[in-house]
């Protein structure tokens, strides 16, 4: 059959399908084909993008063309469906399982073709793709999403987890500051309302944080976790009052606005002095999280005052990728894919490289792995599949990606907090896998200096 026949078989099967589904105004699809030969098998990624479709499109578009030199004897192939409604997921989680279902059951009846499925958000609509694909026992791949749901292999044997966080993760950091001094004791203060200002998608994330938090320190340590809404002046008084009467280390888990207003009372109340330490964290250190902006400034009344509190705190937080010539190379070849797809292109934003360096990178392994085997048919069976990625690493756009016992990623995380010279928000320490050092500039960063080295009650 001719390439250009192959194309549009590719094109009105999708199509079809997307008009079964009767949501064809609200999709925003695209499909690329690399066919060599007609012969060659061909390895297919429905890829569901949930959020910052105009960066992850593109990186996947990257990353598939990657495989195609990669693989002389392989055809890859991709296909998107984006969410109508990024950020949010309500949409976004009616729609991904019959689209799957539809594209599963029409590519049986094609032998040569081999699925992949990439998930690139949505925990929720995530772990919905992920049960059929455990049914049908297909590869998944996962490239963000920081339900805790998704590291359960027993449940998700055919996973392969390159989410580049979760909400263990940054308490096994805060484990190794309160080794690394000592502290035995810690109380939390959790506000689980803080997922008003996150958004509805975000009812219940709040509430899982402080729940793991305290899950994973209460085996060694004494933790004191206390509940409220910080919504006020006397609410975050009271909260700060009953935190102080336990012990001196604090953590706080709310959205960054609120933590900065809490930060504020603090301060007022010379809660903010070496005696005390304060802890929080940011899933991503960008200036659009969902869960605000990790830092002291808002140019308002308060900035003086949050600028001094945040001298008691630090933040924990996924680490940016180290600056290199490949990755700047990685970043023109997306904004040129940008350009070839959508006619256009625009600055990457730091969200869009998050979610858009995971994505190619989910796809940039599975096409390693192919070309070790140097066969298809372990695609066939989802979880040898999945299993033949653990306790690896394989090189990335960001340099490397470690794979753990589990096939979940070892994400690089940061702990930021204010120094002395230039009295702004900076790295102070890198931990892979929760093991780390800590900073030989540790002078520079007040927050450190504490001279709360035991348990006191």
């Amino acid at each position: 059959m001719c390439q250009n026949c192959q194309l549009v078989l590719v094109s009105l099967l999708l199509q079809t399908m997307i008009a079964s589904l009767g949501h064809a105004d609200q999709l925003s699809n695209h499909t690329y084909s690399g066919f060599k030969t007609p012969s060659s098998p061909r390895v297919h990624f429905v890829a569901f993008v949930a959020y910052y479709g105009p960066f992850v499109i593109p990186a996947i578009h990257v990353a598939i063309k990657g495989a195609s030199r990669g693989n002389a004897n392989v055809t890859f192939t991709y296909s998107t469906l984006s969410n109508p409604g990024d950020p949010s997921c309500d949409q976004f989680n009616g729609l991904v399982t019959n689209y799957l279902a539809n594209y599963y059951y029409k590519l049986q009846e094609q032998p040569d073709v081999y699925l992949i499925v990439l998930a690139t958000g949505c925990s929720t609509a995530t772990a919905g793709i992920a049960d059929l694909a455990r049914e049908w026992d297909i590869p998944i791949v996962v490239s963000a999403g920081t339900g805790n749901e998704l590291r359960d292999k027993r449940r998700y044997p055919s996973l392969v987890g390159f989410m580049p966080a979760d909400y263990g993760a940054y308490s096994h950091v805060f484990r190794h500051l309160m080794d690394w001094y000592k502290w035995r004791t810690v109380s939390i203060i959790c506000d689980p309302m803080a997922s008003e200002m996150a958004g509805s998608y975000y009812a219940n994330e709040y509430r899982g944080m402080c729940d793991s938090w305290a899950r994973i320190l209460s085996p060694k340590y004494t933790v004191f976790a206390l509940t409220a809404n910080l919504t006020s002046s006397a609410s975050r008084k009271n909260a700060l009052i009953q935190a102080r009467a336990q012990c001196r280390v604090i953590v706080i888990i709310t959205h960054m606005d609120r933590l900065r207003q809490t930060m504020v009372e603090a301060y007022r109340r010379n809660m903010t002095s070496p005696d005390f330490v304060y802890m929080s964290f940011c899933t991503y250190n960008v200036p659009d999280s969902f869960q605000g902006t990790p830092h002291w400034k808002r140019n308002d009344i308060l900035d003086t005052e949050a600028g001094l509190a945040f001298e008691s705190l630090l933040i924990i937080t996924l680490a940016h990728p180290p600056v290199s010539v490949g990755l700047q190379s990685y970043y023109e070849a997306v904004l040129n894919a940008s350009r070839e797809l959508f006619n256009k292109s625009q600055p990457i934003t730091d969200n869009g490289k998050i979610f858009g360096i995971s994505a190619h990178t989910a796809v940039h392994v599975t096409a390693q792995v192919l070309a070790e085997k140097q066969e298809v048919d372990i695609l066939r069976d989802g979880s040898s599949f999945a299993k033949s990625t653990r306790n690896r690493a394989f090189p990335s756009v960001d340099g490397q990606c470690k794979l753990n016992a589990k096939g979940d990623r070892d994400s690089l995380y940061a702990v930021i907090g204010i120094t002395h010279e230039t009295g702004q928000i900076e790295v102070a320490d890198c931990f892979v896998n929760f093991i780390g050092k800590m900073p030989r500039s540790s002078r520079s960063y007040p927050a450190f200096q504490t001279n709360y080295h035991n348990t006191v009650s």
